[in-house]
């Protein structure tokens, strides 16, 4: 008797088994449940998705499945199951689902992507209850993350409000990239069918990912509120601490001191609250050790930052009338394992006038920004090289960034790819490439600027192998 093989294989008159069809029945068919995510341009989408693949064995079928990724515009963020047709399969529907997913393959298309599925987000569904719950909820949206949030907020049918004021200079830049404030609670006429928990859905579209909004429960109401919000846009920094000025901007400082609004605190006039400077003496001393500086405070990155680091007087200030801050911020600035980072106002009085951040304040928030940037460089090196890094303690590694940062910075570096492959280079060199003086030239060539010639440097080397490389001349 013919096995199914010996039978394929006879030179039948009308054979439909051809060696394509051979070539199937004697690989395995398998799925894999995946997780993807895709950066359109304005944020990272994260799907799962189920994804068909023909292979001999379980290796070849990962081998696959991860080379087909590669070549698309996703990235592979993790398998969660991986599954034999038709053997792994118990329950009916999956079963009719996954033979309708393999019917697709053949050996020119041995990997198929199925539809994707976008993941809610967890802080989404978060704010969506709280909001479902008619708590007074607002977002302060990051203009700068935009290229016109304004536009955006009416064609999405939000009501806003900026916190900079045109003060009829013909600047349509101030509003473009103000913050914005919007109300979440509120029925609103211009989506009269969207309830709190759908305008919610569409702010997290608009946002697409980006680290843009901070979201404060306020029971006083949106003009409390408002005013409150204002009179944060600019605060007193210590001199001592500005060089660097880690994530607080001083441009167009000027033009947001408001001395003429009654919403924006003038920093040195006298205050008649407690807490706050009353005589001439104080005041020359507030002049003397500290600046007006603009807070980005509608950014979520900066907030992570700055949040953690206020002592309590000064974090009493910042939360104002409000109860509650929230934000999501990008995974380096935010704490292991949390998805986003909430806050509640403890306290029951809070000062008047700006918020003064002290000298001790200031260099909590120097440390996080350092420590989200050595988190970035960390995940960088070891995702590129995990062979090379095991040769290295954390604590080495760690250094090697450390000198990467001081001596790219006296290089010329400006973009945060030039300072990861930097520190790359000094790891694979045991630092030395930062003292030869040929390499160093060359990045100041004047043809080109130091991240353009370490572009084309790493272009270069991309084109070497591992074992060359290691032994390059520098």
């Amino acid at each position: 008797m013919y096995s199914v093989i010996e039978f394929a294989k006879k030179d039948w008159p009308s054979n439909r088994f051809q060696n394509e069809t051979i070539e199937q029945m004697t690989k395995t068919r398998f799925v894999f449940e995946c997780v993807v995510s895709q950066n359109n341009g304005t944020g990272i989408r994260v799907s799962d998705c189920t994804i068909a693949v023909l292979a001999e064995d379980d290796k070849q079928a990962e081998s696959a499945l991860r080379d087909y990724i590669f070549e698309t515009d996703y990235v592979l963020e993790s398998v969660t199951s991986r599954k034999r047709f038709p053997e792994d399969f118990d329950d009916g529907a999956e079963l009719g689902l996954a033979s309708d997913l393999l019917s697709k393959l053949s050996d020119a298309a041995s990997v198929h992507l199925g539809p994707l599925q976008e993941r809610r987000n967890p802080f989404e569904a978060h704010l969506s209850s709280l909001a479902s719950n008619r708590t007074p909820l607002f977002a302060l949206l990051d203009g700068a993350q935009f290229d016109n949030l304004p536009t955006l907020l009416l064609q999405k049918g939000f009501r806003s409000r900026s916190l900079y004021l045109d003060r009829g200079d013909n600047d349509p830049q101030r509003v473009i990239t103000a913050p914005h404030l919007v109300v979440l609670t509120e029925q609103n006429e211009m989506a009269p069918n969207r309830d709190h928990a759908g305008t919610v859905t569409a702010l997290f579209d608009l946002l697409s990912g980006r680290p843009a909004a901070v979201f404060w429960q306020c029971d006083a109401g949106e003009d409390a509120l408002y005013k409150h919000l204002r009179g944060l846009n600019m605060v007193l920094y210590p001199i001592d601490a500005m060089d660097p000025k880690p994530d607080l901007d001083d441009s167009n400082a000027q033009d947001e001191i408001a001395q003429d609004d009654p919403d924006v605190p003038n920093p040195f006039a006298p205050q008649d609250t407690q807490g706050e400077t009353s005589n001439a003496e104080d005041k020359s001393a507030s002049a003397a050790t500290h600046d007006m500086v603009l807070f980005r405070h509608a950014d979520a990155n900066v907030m992570a930052q700055t949040l953690i680091a206020l002592d309590a007087t000064e974090r009493a200030r910042l939360f104002g009338p409000a109860s509650r801050i929230l934000f999501m911020p990008s995974p380096e600035f935010c704490p292991a394992n949390e998805a986003w980072m909430e806050f509640s106002n403890r306290s029951t009085s809070s000062s008047r006038g700006p918020l003064k951040i002290s000298i001790e304040s200031a260099a909590r928030i120097g440390g996080a920004s350092d420590q989200a940037i050595l988190a970035d460089m960390r995940t960088f090196l070891y995702g590129s090289d995990p062979e090379m890094c095991a040769q290295f303690t954390p604590a080495q590694i760690d250094a090697t960034i450390t000198a990467a940062l001081s001596s790219g910075q006296a290089i010329g570096f400006e973009e945060d790819a030039s300072f990861a492959c930097w520190s790359y280079l000094m790891l694979i060199t045991n630092h030395a490439i930062a003292g030869d003086a040929d390499v160093l030239a060359g990045f100041q060539d004047g043809k080109r600027t130091p991240d353009e010639n370490m572009n084309r440097m790493m272009a270069e080397f991309q084109r070497m192998d591992a074992t060359a490389l290691s032994n390059v001349g520098i």
